[in-house]
């Protein structure tokens, strides 16, 4: 792959990302409700994977994100919502109406696999998103 593609591929990730940011900003969400919006693929620069649940259908807690083929599988899809109001955001994948959290929710470390689980206020479960040129 060129330089040139390969940058083309990461400014529509970007722009991507900061659409469904700024519409996240602009509707206010309750912490535990689903958004009606903001649905967004999650697609990796370098494989052009998509972010999904493992098998893609499961509700249960802790079953791992991976990278899969895009499509139009729902479990593919994500919303991003800002729960604050001040750029902290929920990612719940649209299959599973599950979160995207760290494992354990306490590590700092390296490595430490992201999966779903059942969305609540916990700080393992909020992101922020930081855009990067």
């Amino acid at each position: 792959m060129t330089r040139t593609r390969r940058a083309r591929g990461r400014l529509a990730v970007v722009c991507a990302m900061a659409l469904a940011v700024a519409c996240a900003a602009a509707l206010p969400q309750d912490a535990y409700a689903a958004p009606v919006t903001n649905e967004v693929m999650l697609v990796n620069a370098k494989t052009g994977k998509c972010a999904t649940i493992a098998g893609g259908v499961s509700t249960d807690d802790n079953v791992t994100a991976l990278q899969f083929d895009c499509d139009d599988h729902p479990s593919r899809t994500w919303r991003i919502s800002d729960v604050t109001g001040s750029g902290i955001h929920q990612i719940r994948n649209v299959q599973t109406n599950k979160c995207l959290t760290i494992a354990g929710g306490v590590s700092t470390a390296n490595n430490v696999r992201t999966l779903q689980f059942q969305c609540d206020t916990d700080l393992s479960r909020r992101w922020t998103i930081r855009l990067k040129l």
